[in-house]
């Protein structure tokens, strides 16, 4: 759920903050804190994750979670287009990197919720080898926490609902009020991996999202369970 507002910190503006006037665009752009337990999956049993797409997933256990979304819309209603496009956070390089985005999300009118859902993008590389972003901004972010990229699902889908046509309404709306009629996914290359994985194994059971773009995309999926960052520690995600 959402839990209120993100801001303050030593930088005093979110890490991957627009570099481009959205001012001139007439956007806004806040970060959101979402919080919550994310449900755990893993294959069904006698299933195999296969390259035809025909995978089938059942949950197993749950995970306490923190993490924020980034999150721009018009800041006039007019100009919303009905239309928000959830990002999955890339998260190669071992923070979150908004690859993908494209200035036609601005011109048309989109709301741009990026989303960071995986351990690297939060905390970086194990040994603080990049700036996640408990490590760039402690102050900000030092009480997020993703304990391991199995959660990185249900917390998609939990970041769907929260910015989805039946969201709760008030002053934790990151939408401020906006009428949604349809949330689209968006990953591009590590992120569309995992996007896969999400389309294929978790929507069949969420339907959280009502479509998908896979951008720079290689025909893989990423694992639905992935060790806690205690086991995993040399565990890194990089692009193919």
């Amino acid at each position: 759920m959402i839990t209120g507002r993100i801001t303050g910190g030593s930088h005093g503006w979110p890490f991957a903050a627009a570099t481009f006037d959205l001012d001139a665009c007439g956007y806004v752009e806040d970060e959101w804190r979402l919080e919550g337990q994310a449900q755990l999956y893993r294959h069904r049993a006698g299933t195999d994750r296969s390259f035809d797409g025909r995978w089938s997933a059942e949950p197993a256990g749950d995970a306490a979670f923190a993490t924020r979304m980034l999150v721009r819309r018009p800041a006039d209603p007019a100009r919303f287009n009905g239309t928000v496009i959830l990002f999955w956070n890339n998260v190669s390089l071992g923070f979150d990197l908004m690859a993908g985005e494209s200035p036609h999300i601005y011109d048309g009118g989109f709301a741009f919720v990026g989303v960071s859902t995986q351990r690297n993008g939060v905390h970086g590389y194990p040994g603080g080898a990049s700036p996640g972003l408990t490590v760039w901004d402690a102050s900000r972010y030092g009480s997020l926490t993703i304990p391991t990229d199995s959660a990185a699902y249900d917390i998609f889908t939990q970041a769907a609902a929260a910015v989805g046509r039946d969201r709760p309404l008030g002053p934790n709306d990151p939408l401020g009020g906006l009428p949604v009629r349809h949330v689209l996914a968006l990953g591009a290359s590590q992120s569309a991996n995992w996007l896969a994985t999400y389309l294929n194994a978790v929507q069949p059971l969420s339907r959280a999202l009502d479509g998908f773009i896979l951008d720079i995309y290689f025909g893989n999926g990423s694992p639905l369970e992935v060790a806690p960052y205690r086991e995993s520690a040399r565990h890194t995600s990089r692009d193919p």
